[in-house]
């Protein structure tokens, strides 16, 4: 009984081990993930910055076009 309960004990010692080991990967991985989307939301915000710039400049070069057109006439 004495052997059994030894076997028990370090099988739920092993157990425990890997639970913890796994819990590591597991807030290894979660720390990731919000490093990505922090970065994916960044790039986000960056992209729309620069699309309204280059909207912006579309606007303004079609002015120039404009009025170069208007003072060729």
């Amino acid at each position: 009984k004495g052997s059994l309960e030894e076997a028990l004990h370090e099988i739920k010692l092993r157990y425990g081990m890997q639970v913890e080991q796994h819990n590591s990967i597991i807030l290894l991985r979660e720390s990731e993930l919000k490093q990505l989307r922090d970065n994916i939301q960044s790039q986000k915000l960056e992209y729309q910055a620069l699309f309204n710039i280059k909207m912006e400049l579309e606007a303004e070069i079609e002015t120039y076009k404009r009025l170069l057109d208007g003072e060729e006439r």
